[in-house]
């Protein structure tokens, strides 16, 4: 996708200058976007149990996930 792209291109043109890019890119997020706009908490049972079997967590995606993977990702890599 495009955050892929973008994060890998930029990677590649501020590499000589010893600097690293990351990208965090969850696809499907429990937010109030998701249920607002997309509806995902009102997707039928089978729908969602699909949508959740693509997902290596089994579940979808928690603003809290986002943060804690961030936060140890700024402690590991100062």
């Amino acid at each position: 996708g495009a955050v892929v792209t973008l994060t890998r291109g930029l990677a590649i043109e501020v590499a000589p200058f010893k600097i690293r890019v990351n990208a965090v890119n969850p696809v499907a997020a429990e937010t109030g976007f998701m249920k607002g706009a997309v509806g995902v908490d009102k997707l039928p049972d089978e729908v969602r149990r699909q949508l959740v079997s693509t997902i290596p967590l089994g579940r979808l995606t928690e603003p809290r996930d986002v943060a804690e993977h961030l936060a140890r990702a700024r402690r590991e890599n100062p």
